[in-house]
């Protein structure tokens, strides 16, 4: 698939941040992860990474990449939708359920492949017809006229008569009603190398927002799709997921993983990567083939204070940079950025702290605390959730450190331990926490504060602003 280069593209460049709105020059300014050639091919493979990581734009270059290589190697892309009713059925209702939007989903590509290329049809044997026909009208879930006719606009000479044979044809059956996914895979599969083709190549993403109403209900979908070992030994299918880093422990538990059927790759990105990211995007805002960043500002500067406000993923430096480069760009003669300049763009606030309640994850505003370990994390989240309210000590130690419902009231209680027992153990575990997370460690606090004779309180977080 070639693509037009729309360059210079100015601010745009940095603007949209979202690989959806960016297909047309997408590629142009593309960054390979280091995992990028393992990705390459028919094996199934999951990639997983946090929200801006880039797994849309990856998944979009490897799907440029497949469609440049369909004289050579051609397949069929399919695009595997998310159905929500699928995800909320429980276990093999919805497990069937999920397949049938993917068949669906494969028959629709299929179709439009051979309105692409009628005379692949048209020239086929008697069996590849009725093969294909069974296939579409077995699995399309929709109005077959209706779908067969939004083809017919636009397609290539001869295929409206493809279109109107597909239509009226009355195929025999195939396989029994109850055939397996995998039985209909390999039928799939056949016909399409006798077009040439390698198989079915499928992507899974936008898994986002599902996360976000029921991730474990969409963790188990997947990890039962995973475990559905025969799909992945048939050689022309392929599968692969784009997906949240919450879903990692769950995708990686999977028989398909555990089995190496199928690989796991986690998506990051060094310093150096993401300053190769910003370059590329300068290249193309300027319409040059190359760009030098210490024409906006010193490099070195730039790049402290990307790592410092930007988080550690493509989108968090791209938001920071779009005022930078609209205010460079938006002079008479480029020419680099002032002090003066300069500190327009620098925080007026504390980046503010946020937990996700479901998963545990910490940021202290683009940038993720990683290793917080087991203990203080159940003091951070309960500060969190009480946030701004001050918490005792001795609530912390009942209610976060031992998670009982209520504190003990006295020693007439079993549970009660006297505070010199426990004293210490908060203050380690809040000490632990400074040391992670405020930007000075334990010597000026700017989110844990300690409120003389009363106890802790959490400061500076997006609660405050909800």
């Amino acid at each position: 698939m070639q693509t037009t280069i729309l360059s210079p593209l100015g601010a745009d460049a940095f603007y949209e941040r979202r690989a959806e709105k960016e297909e047309a020059w997408l590629p142009q300014a593309y960054v390979k992860p280091n995992f990028y050639n393992r990705l390459l091919g028919m094996r199934s493979f999951a990639v997983v990474g946090q929200s801006g990581s880039g797994k849309t734009a990856l998944r979009k270059k490897l799907e440029y990449q497949l469609a440049d290589n369909q004289q050579d190697t051609p397949v069929l892309l399919v695009e595997w939708p998310i159905n929500t009713n699928a995800i909320n059925q429980p276990g093999l209702v919805g497990l069937r359920l999920w397949f049938e939007h993917g068949l669906d989903a494969c028959a629709r590509a299929a179709l439009r492949s051979l309105v692409r290329s009628p005379q692949k049809f048209t020239n086929s044997p008697p069996w590849f017809k009725d093969a294909i026909g069974w296939f579409i009208h077995q699995h399309l879930l929709d109005d077959k006229n209706y779908v067969l006719g939004r083809l017919s606009e636009g397609c290539a000479d001869g295929g409206n008569d493809v279109l109107r044979e597909l239509m009226d044809m009355t195929p025999r059956p195939l396989l029994a009603p109850n055939a397996s996914e995998t039985r209909l895979i390999t039928v799939l599969v056949d016909v399409l190398q006798h077009l040439g083709m390698q198989g079915v190549v499928m992507t899974i993403d936008g898994l986002e927002p599902l996360v976000k109403v029921d991730e474990k209900a969409l963790g188990d979908k997947l990890n039962a799709l995973l475990s559905a070992l025969a799909l992945f030994e048939e050689r022309g299918f392929s599968i692969k997921i784009f997906a949240p880093r919450t879903l990692e422990d769950r995708l990686a538990a999977s028989n398909g993983i555990l089995r190496r059927r199928l690989d796991i790759f986690r998506l990051e990105w060094s310093t150096n990567e993401l300053m190769d990211i910003v370059r590329a995007r300068m290249a193309l805002a300027t319409g040059q083939a190359s760009f030098d960043l210490s024409k906006v500002y010193p490099e070195e500067h730039l790049l402290n204070w990307l790592e410092d406000i930007g988080g550690n993923t493509p989108r968090g430096w791209l938001e920071k940079l779009y005022p930078v480069v609209d205010q460079y760009l938006s002079q008479e003669k480029p020419a680099p950025l002032t002090s003066e300049d300069w500190s327009k763009f620098q925080p007026t606030g504390v980046p503010l702290l946020r937990v996700e309640e479901d998963t545990g994850r910490v940021f202290t505003g683009q940038i993720e605390v990683t290793n917080i370990q087991p203990q203080p994390l159940k003091i951070l989240r309960y500060l969190y959730a009480n946030a701004p309210r001050i918490c005792t000590r001795s609530e912390l130690y009942y209610r976060a450190h031992l998670e009982l419902p209520q504190e003990p009231v006295g020693p007439q209680d079993d549970a009660w331990q006297a505070p010199k027992f426990w004293r210490d153990l908060i203050d380690t575990n809040i000490w632990r926490l400074r040391k992670m997370i405020e930007p000075q460690g334990n010597f000026k606090p700017i989110y844990i504060i300690t409120v003389k004779g009363k106890g802790i309180r959490l400061v500076n977080t997006d609660r405050e602003i909800m």
